[in-house]
């Protein structure tokens, strides 16, 4: 009887060798690096479209204000701010000071919130006092809302601040917040035009759609609605640089600033009050910015300054013809 002798064939382990994963990890590793520039690119232009559907909307509640009253809401309700004394600055703090974005509240499906505030916030008139930041029930009505169309996706937010500093010219005031600092703050501001802030001293001077009282209307705007500015962005101190002190951030109530603080971001020196006064943004070298016609352009943070100051103003006579 014949026996048959079986052989075993070994077959090799199945699996990775080393090397073999190695270079697995290498060109997954490779991929990611050339993929996270397009994913990051396409995240950052999915916000700068949500930024510019912010101002569009914006500069259209504008137009609705101005379908009602006849006029672009004013910049600021208060005189110029230029105390001589203690006594004079007292009483300029008995003025509202409610800013231009109040008056928007009611056309940017904001009518609760508009309708919860103080009514001497409107009377722009007389010294009704106090101002709307030293009063504790408009603070704490602004500061437990937080106002989606006002902020800029692009933006950080800061969380471990515990107060808010509502920038305006040519003082900070601190508004103590319970709350995180994005609640109450926004990243869009009008345009006070060449001259300095709504409520300085030179505000008589205002050029622009928005300053302290203004009743600018659109046959006011004699340079053309298409080639002047109404909004823009800003920000406020770096969250990156100063995460746990009192950052300086733009609150709703807030007035105008003037265009020609229109700035590169530079992180290198990106804290201060005054800094913060600055049209500027966290998009790549731009900024994004209303005209009064209710057009958005992104405007490069190397504009020439001429064009800009053309731009800012309402009816200075030039005629801008380079690229913004």
């Amino acid at each position: 009887m014949r026996r048959v002798h079986l052989k075993c064939i070994k077959r090799p382990a199945a699996g990775f060798t080393l090397i073999e994963l190695l270079v697995c990890l290498g060109v997954i590793s490779l991929l990611l690096v050339l993929l996270m520039p397009a994913v990051q690119q396409s995240r950052e232009a999915s916000r700068t479209i949500s930024c510019i559907s912010n101002l569009r909307q914006l500069a259209l509640a504008c137009h609705e204000f101005e379908s009602t009253y006849g006029v672009f809401p004013p910049g600021h309700l208060a005189p110029p701010f230029s105390p001589r004394d203690a006594d004079e600055e007292r009483r300029q703090l008995q003025y509202p000071w409610t800013g231009h974005l109040g008056f928007l509240l009611p056309y940017i499906e904001q009518t609760a919130l508009y309708n919860s505030l103080d009514a001497d916030l409107w009377k722009r008139d007389i010294p009704v006092g106090p101002a709307w930041f030293m009063r504790p029930l408009v603070v704490q009505q602004m500061q437990q809302n937080r106002i989606s169309l006002l902020h800029c996706p692009s933006d950080i937010d800061p969380i471990n601040a515990t107060s808010i500093a509502s920038v305006q010219f040519p003082y900070a005031s601190i508004i103590p917040l319970h709350e995180e600092i994005r609640n109450g703050s926004t990243n869009y501001l009008g345009c006070a035009g060449t001259a300095t802030a709504a409520g300085s001293s030179d505000d008589l001077q205002a050029n622009g759609v928005f300053f302290s009282q203004s009743k600018v209307r659109p046959a006011d705007i004699t340079d053309g609605l298409s080639s002047t500015l109404l909004m823009g962005e800003v920000l406020g101190d770096s969250a990156e640089n100063l995460p746990d002190v009192v950052l300086s951030q733009h609150a709703v109530l807030c007035g105008a600033i003037p265009v020609e603080n229109f700035w590169q971001l530079d992180t290198t020196n990106d804290m201060g009050p005054s800094y913060a006064l600055i049209f500027r943004s966290r998009h790549n070298l731009f900024s994004n910015m209303a005209f009064a016609d209710g057009s958005v352009h992104k405007i490069s943070s190397h504009i020439d300054r001429e064009v800009l100051k053309a731009l800012g103003s309402i009816g200075s006579g030039e005629v801008v013809n380079a690229e913004f």
